[in-house]
């Protein structure tokens, strides 16, 4: 038996697709207004015959069929418009309804309340490049549309509810090519072609943006970005740390660039986390004195060499995570033991827990107590009583027939006085007794 499919319109024939034995024959299902219903993904199958039965329980003609929703079948061997257009269209690039539907999730309140809608589109890797079609879907809050082709972001005009954006690894070469969602809060710009930072003056809500690996040279144009948390720049051609003023920061990554001099932090007075690291920073100087909420720091793979640009860390009281990794200030004696002695506040350096046992012996390397010096005096003392020669030199004695006085020997504990009493009775007995 060729296998078919019908058509089904749901607004005309009420069905249970559910119910249907699995057979030969796909059922497609069209909405209220005669568009392609998700439900069609799910090609309930069943036989022509048993279609008849469990629907009308007599055979059906041609005109019954138009006239209760359900149209003729199409065999395989006929060319089906409804899905043939749908894989030319992922062929070329160009977003359709159905691969839409298809990939569209969460269920939720509109922004406004007025209404159920889906609000999340998740398609990567798809090849897309034309997104056109996404003007129709005006409340989606969140889109994620990494590892495509796209280039022009302009059908994003219409969704005034967004707010989280994911167009990492395509081919943009303009931020915000788009009018703004005044509440969107995440954008991940990430691996694209972008140059310049501009045309982020009216997203006064955004929060989050990550701009790894693209082409850009300067900062500049966040000016405006009131409630902006979380900045990433890294892998980009940035030489200079600018225009950051006034902002809320707590996370900034300026990884890989090609950054000489720590400048214009001082203003980040929020910022938790800073990652400087591959650049080509010889010193800290020019780093803010106070940063009183800075958790974690990495420099590593830069050209450190001085131990006292470590100075400049130690009021940090709530530095936690330091990473000095790929420094030359790695190859100085006792490297790790300083640093921990400087910042006793540190847990992890170079991304290894500081224990405790390291933290001890920095202390007694660097600042040892009146009892550490003490207890090495005593040890130093014992070990040199045993490698010394116990004997009472001649040349001591007035006269070497003059008997000796009375011997009284004293020392620490562990001096040797028992041992040194023995030999001397034992060597010399007409002299020396037990008193």
């Amino acid at each position: 038996m060729n296998n078919s499919r019908l058509v089904v319109n749901t607004k005309q024939l009420p069905y249970d697709p559910n119910r249907l034995l699995p057979d030969d024959t796909n059922i497609l299902v069209l909405d209220e207004d005669g568009n392609l219903s998700r439900r069609s993904t799910d090609s309930f199958p069943i036989s022509s015959i048993n279609r008849r039965q469990q629907y009308t329980n007599t055979e059906i003609s041609d005109d019954d069929r138009m006239e209760t929703g359900i149209m003729s079948t199409v065999r395989e061997d006929e060319p089906y418009s409804e899905t043939a257009p749908i894989a030319n269209n992922l062929v070329a690039g160009i977003l359709d309804a159905e691969t839409v539907a298809k990939h569209i999730s969460k269920i939720g309140k509109t922004a406004d309340a007025s209404s159920i809608s889906y609000l999340t589109l998740t398609l990567p890797g798809y090849g897309l490049r034309d997104i056109s079609i996404l003007s129709n879907y005006t409340h989606l809050q969140r889109i994620e549309l990494p590892y495509n082709n796209i280039s022009d972001l302009s059908p994003l005009d219409n969704l005034s509810y967004l707010l989280e954006l994911d167009v990492s690894n395509n081919k943009i070469r303009k931020l915000f090519d788009f009018w703004p969602p005044c509440n969107l809060k995440e954008a991940d710009f990430s691996f694209n072609l972008i140059e310049e930072i501009k045309n982020v003056d009216n997203f006064h809500y955004l929060q989050k943006l990550i701009l790894d690996n693209n082409q850009i040279s300067k900062i500049e144009g966040l000016k405006n970005c009131y409630r902006l948390q979380h900045l990433s720049l890294a892998h980009n051609r940035i030489s200079q740390i600018e225009e950051l003023d006034g902002l809320p920061l707590k996370y900034l990554n300026l990884r890989s660039n090609q950054i000489r001099n720590i400048e214009n932090l001082d203003s980040l007075q929020y910022l938790q986390q800073l990652n400087l690291s591959c650049n080509q920073l010889e010193s800290l100087a020019g780093f803010p004195e106070r940063l009183n909420f800075l958790e974690v720091l990495d420099l590593a793979d830069n050209q450190l060499h001085n131990l006292s640009d470590i100075d400049r860390l130690s009021e940090f009281r709530l530095l936690r995570d330091l990473n000095l990794r790929g420094n030359k200030i790695t190859e100085i004696d006792d490297y790790r033991l300083s640093i921990i002695f400087k910042l006793q506040h540190l847990t992890i350096l170079d991304r290894r827990k500081i224990d405790a046992a390291e933290k001890i012996e920095s202390k007694q390397m660097f600042n040892p107590s009146s009892e550490y010096f003490a207890s090495r005096d005593h040890m130093t003392n014992v070990v040199f009583s045993f490698l010394q020669d116990h004997r009472v030199q001649e040349s001591t004695l007035p006269n070497i027939e003059t008997p000796y006085p009375m011997l009284i020997l004293s020392g620490p504990d562990g001096c040797g006085r028992i041992e040194l009493a023995h030999r001397l009775v034992e060597e010399f007995s007409e002299f020396f007794g037990y008193g």
